[in-house]
């Protein structure tokens, strides 16, 4: 099996080591940047030196997507556009729509899919993406229609399936107890970040039944170290189950993040 095919599975681990066993920086980058370690995915994408323009403009869509990951959306904006002034893959594409306002992300995947007759695995990163950005509008049935249809392409995703899961948990077409059922094996998934979604919608889950658990955000907290862009809904979760020592113990830890003016923006918000 090819790296690029581990990787669509989410077998992370797999995809890496064999990544690295046939030399393939691409699939090594997609990997490090999927289990969370962004150091060493930093260190891959500055020693690929990629043969040709397509191969070229994908490190820079990566390269943007690192930045994110620090919190400069502007650098992965850049370059996102960069990369799509270059190339028109289903990866630039993905990035490029996640980068721009969400408004203007949707028209690009919605054009980039009608029609699509690309692999279907590609397909299916760019309905998610599409499902995610419609989810940043408010518009959690259009969004829950693409979620599901890139599940119903490659069901192994995990985080295809967490955001299938979260928008019936915000469409409320299924009973809690369902989505519930489906959470333990990404709770203990090998991928940090498919281990903090997981925590948060169980605790988005609790807030819907009103019984939020002190220990799961207390593992929320030890997993994911910034949530300054949960903390409001969060604190309306603790709050509205009068969990206080919960909520004290959130903001305690929001304070601590709270250094760049959005995020202190989100604290006073809590």
């Amino acid at each position: 099996m090819l790296p690029l095919a581990l990787y669509r599975e989410g077998r992370y681990g797999e995809s890496f080591r064999l990544a690295q066993h046939q030399d393939d920086p691409k699939a090594t980058s997609l990997a490090l940047l999927a289990l969370g370690r962004d150091g060493e995915a930093a260190e891959a994408l500055e020693v690929w030196r990629p043969q040709g323009e397509v191969a070229a403009a994908e490190r820079l869509a990566l390269l943007g997507f690192l930045q994110a990951r620090k919190g400069n959306l502007a650098a992965y904006r850049r370059l996102a556009l960069a990369a799509a002034r270059q190339a028109s893959t289903p990866l630039i594409l993905y990035h490029l729509a996640l980068a721009l306002p969400p408004a203007d992300g949707v028209m690009a995947l919605e054009a980039a899919l009608r029609g699509f007759a690309g692999p279907p695995e590609e397909e299916a990163h760019l309905a998610h993406a599409l499902a995610h950005t419609l989810r940043r509008l408010g518009q959690f049935p259009q969004a829950l229609a693409w979620a599901s249809r890139a599940v119903l392409i490659s069901p192994d995703h995990p985080y295809y399936r967490l955001q299938e899961l979260t928008l019936l948990a915000y469409t409320a077409p299924e009973p809690l107890a369902q989505l519930w059922q489906a959470l333990p094996p990404f709770l203990a998934h090998e991928a940090r970040g498919v281990r903090i979604y997981a925590l948060w919608l169980s605790l988005f889950l609790q807030g819907l039944e009103g019984s939020a658990n002190e220990e799961t955000l207390a593992a929320l907290l030890r997993e994911a170290g910034d949530l300054s862009y949960e903390l409001p809904l969060l604190a309306m979760i603790y709050r509205r189950v009068g969990r206080t020592s919960g909520l004290a113990r959130l903001l305690r830890a929001g304070r601590t993040w709270a250094q760049a003016p959005l995020s202190q923006a989100m604290l006073d918000l809590a």
